[in-house]
């Protein structure tokens, strides 16, 4: 299955690639548990209302993902650790990729 979403992906994106992407790694039963707790005011969507089963393998593809510049954030813990991380995360790459710009502008 990964073939075809990789390839639905370039042509959505014109062959664009990320420099960062957060994967928030949660076992599905909490991110169920939690969507569960919301107190939303409208109907669960039809990947909402999916079995578990569909739930564990989008969740287990998702904690698999590899690469350069994927970084996993575990998402159980508390949603201020969560975003404190993440923009962690961010300032890291904003970091490489101002040095490795400053890097090649130095040797024009």
């Amino acid at each position: 299955p990964a073939r075809p979403v990789l390839a639905a992906n370039a042509l959505a994106t014109g062959g664009l690639k990320p420099d960062l992407t957060l994967v928030l790694d949660v076992p599905a039963a909490v991110g169920l548990a939690r969507l569960a707790g919301a107190g939303r005011e409208r109907e669960p969507d039809r990947i909402e209302q999916a079995t578990d089963g569909l739930h564990d393998r989008v969740a287990a593809a998702f904690a698999g993902a590899r690469g350069r510049g994927i970084v996993h954030l575990d998402a159980t813990r508390g949603p201020e650790d969560v975003e404190r991380r993440a923009w962690a995360a961010v300032r890291r790459r904003l970091r490489n990729l101002s040095s490795r710009n400053l890097s090649s502008e130095s040797r024009v």
